[in-house]
Protein backbone atom coordinates (compact mmCIF):
# COMPACT_ATOMS: atom_id res chain seq x y z
CA UNK A 1 0.00 0.00 0.00
CA UNK A 2 2.82 2.37 0.85
CA UNK A 3 4.38 1.77 -2.59
CA UNK A 4 1.14 2.71 -4.35
CA UNK A 5 0.86 5.95 -2.40
CA UNK A 6 4.44 6.81 -3.25
CA UNK A 7 3.89 6.13 -6.97
CA UNK A 8 0.82 8.34 -7.08
CA UNK A 9 2.65 11.12 -5.24
CA UNK A 10 5.55 10.90 -7.71
CA UNK A 11 3.08 11.31 -10.54
CA UNK A 12 1.64 14.30 -8.67
CA UNK A 13 -1.89 13.19 -9.39
CA UNK A 14 -4.45 14.58 -7.03
CA UNK A 15 -8.04 13.44 -6.77
CA UNK A 16 -10.64 15.80 -5.38
CA UNK A 17 -14.35 15.39 -4.89
CA UNK A 18 -16.01 18.51 -6.22
CA UNK A 19 -19.52 19.63 -5.60
CA UNK A 20 -20.96 20.43 -9.01
CA UNK A 21 -24.14 22.46 -9.04
CA UNK A 22 -26.20 24.12 -11.70
CA UNK A 23 -28.50 27.08 -11.00
CA UNK A 24 -31.40 25.48 -12.88
CA UNK A 25 -31.44 22.38 -10.66
CA UNK A 26 -31.43 22.27 -6.87
CA UNK A 27 -29.93 18.78 -6.74
CA UNK A 28 -26.20 18.81 -6.01
CA UNK A 29 -24.13 16.05 -7.52
CA UNK A 30 -20.50 15.12 -6.94
CA UNK A 31 -17.86 14.10 -9.41
CA UNK A 32 -14.23 13.10 -9.11
CA UNK A 33 -11.68 15.02 -11.13
CA UNK A 34 -8.09 13.83 -11.49
CA UNK A 35 -5.48 16.47 -12.35
CA UNK A 36 -1.74 16.87 -11.94
CA UNK A 37 -0.41 18.45 -8.77
CA UNK A 38 1.19 21.21 -10.84
CA UNK A 39 -2.13 22.11 -12.44
CA UNK A 40 -3.90 22.03 -9.06
CA UNK A 41 -1.30 24.43 -7.64
CA UNK A 42 -1.76 26.74 -10.64
CA UNK A 43 -5.55 26.71 -10.22
CA UNK A 44 -5.30 27.33 -6.48
CA UNK A 45 -2.98 30.32 -7.01
CA UNK A 46 -5.33 31.78 -9.61
CA UNK A 47 -8.37 31.05 -7.42
CA UNK A 48 -6.82 32.98 -4.53
CA UNK A 49 -5.78 35.88 -6.80
CA UNK A 50 -9.33 36.10 -8.16
CA UNK A 51 -10.87 36.00 -4.67
CA UNK A 52 -12.77 32.71 -4.87
CA UNK A 53 -13.42 31.36 -1.38
CA UNK A 54 -13.36 27.70 -2.39
CA UNK A 55 -12.00 25.50 -5.15
CA UNK A 56 -15.39 24.12 -6.20
CA UNK A 57 -16.93 27.49 -7.06
CA UNK A 58 -13.79 28.48 -8.98
CA UNK A 59 -13.89 25.26 -11.01
CA UNK A 60 -17.67 25.42 -11.58
CA UNK A 61 -17.47 28.95 -12.99
CA UNK A 62 -14.48 28.15 -15.16
CA UNK A 63 -16.04 24.97 -16.50
CA UNK A 64 -19.17 26.91 -17.49
CA UNK A 65 -17.10 29.70 -19.08
CA UNK A 66 -15.00 27.11 -20.89
CA UNK A 67 -18.06 25.33 -22.21
CA UNK A 68 -19.41 28.59 -23.64
CA UNK A 69 -16.07 29.47 -25.23
CA UNK A 70 -15.65 25.93 -26.58
CA UNK A 71 -19.10 26.14 -28.18
CA UNK A 72 -18.07 29.39 -29.88
CA UNK A 73 -14.75 27.97 -31.05
CA UNK A 74 -16.18 24.62 -32.15
CA UNK A 75 -19.74 25.19 -33.27
CA UNK A 76 -21.53 22.63 -35.37
CA UNK A 77 -21.13 23.16 -39.10
CA UNK A 78 -24.56 24.77 -39.46
CA UNK A 79 -24.02 27.02 -36.40
CA UNK A 80 -20.58 28.01 -37.66
CA UNK A 81 -21.96 28.84 -41.07
CA UNK A 82 -24.82 30.84 -39.54
CA UNK A 83 -22.43 32.75 -37.24
CA UNK A 84 -20.00 33.61 -40.02
CA UNK A 85 -22.84 34.53 -42.32
CA UNK A 86 -24.26 36.86 -39.65
CA UNK A 87 -20.87 38.53 -39.21
CA UNK A 88 -20.54 39.07 -42.96
CA UNK A 89 -24.05 40.53 -43.16
CA UNK A 90 -23.28 42.91 -40.28
CA UNK A 91 -20.38 44.38 -42.26
CA UNK A 92 -22.19 44.70 -45.57
CA UNK A 93 -24.79 47.49 -45.72
CA UNK A 94 -28.15 47.19 -47.42
CA UNK A 95 -28.17 48.63 -50.92
CA UNK A 96 -30.27 51.56 -49.68
CA UNK A 97 -27.48 52.33 -47.20
CA UNK A 98 -24.80 52.70 -49.87
CA UNK A 99 -24.51 56.37 -50.67
CA UNK A 100 -23.25 58.26 -53.68
CA UNK A 101 -19.72 58.00 -52.24
CA UNK A 102 -19.98 54.24 -52.90
CA UNK A 103 -19.14 53.15 -49.35
CA UNK A 104 -19.82 49.47 -50.04
CA UNK A 105 -17.03 47.36 -48.55
CA UNK A 106 -14.73 45.35 -50.79
CA UNK A 107 -14.22 41.64 -50.11
CA UNK A 108 -10.92 42.53 -48.36
CA UNK A 109 -12.75 45.10 -46.21
CA UNK A 110 -15.26 42.44 -45.11
CA UNK A 111 -12.52 39.96 -44.21
CA UNK A 112 -10.55 42.61 -42.30
CA UNK A 113 -13.63 43.76 -40.35
CA UNK A 114 -14.31 40.21 -39.18
CA UNK A 115 -10.68 39.25 -38.46
CA UNK A 116 -9.53 42.47 -36.74
CA UNK A 117 -11.17 41.75 -33.34
CA UNK A 118 -9.62 38.27 -33.39
CA UNK A 119 -6.17 39.79 -34.03
CA UNK A 120 -6.58 41.98 -30.96
CA UNK A 121 -7.66 39.00 -28.85
CA UNK A 122 -4.69 36.91 -30.01
CA UNK A 123 -2.29 39.77 -29.29
CA UNK A 124 -3.67 40.06 -25.73
CA UNK A 125 -3.24 36.30 -25.23
CA UNK A 126 0.36 36.44 -26.48
CA UNK A 127 1.08 39.35 -24.13
CA UNK A 128 -0.46 37.47 -21.20
CA UNK A 129 1.47 34.28 -21.96
CA UNK A 130 4.70 36.24 -22.29
CA UNK A 131 4.18 38.21 -19.06
CA UNK A 132 3.36 34.99 -17.17
CA UNK A 133 6.61 33.45 -18.41
CA UNK A 134 4.98 30.65 -20.40
CA UNK A 135 6.42 31.85 -23.74
CA UNK A 136 9.18 34.18 -24.87
CA UNK A 137 10.35 35.72 -28.13
CA UNK A 138 13.58 34.20 -29.40
CA UNK A 139 15.22 36.34 -32.09
CA UNK A 140 17.38 33.49 -33.37
CA UNK A 141 14.19 31.55 -34.20
CA UNK A 142 12.36 34.61 -35.43
CA UNK A 143 9.34 34.00 -33.19
CA UNK A 144 7.86 32.78 -29.94
CA UNK A 145 8.77 29.57 -28.13
CA UNK A 146 7.24 27.92 -25.07
CA UNK A 147 9.20 27.89 -21.83
CA UNK A 148 7.62 24.62 -20.67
Amino acid sequence: MKGLLSASMKAKTVRRILSMSDNSDTETLSTTVTISGHLLEEWDEEREEMGYSDRSSYIRQHVQAGRKEFAQLHPSDSEQSDTLQSQVLEVIPKESGVGSDNNAPTPDDVVEAIIEPLKDEITREIDQLESSGRIHFKASYGGYVRNE
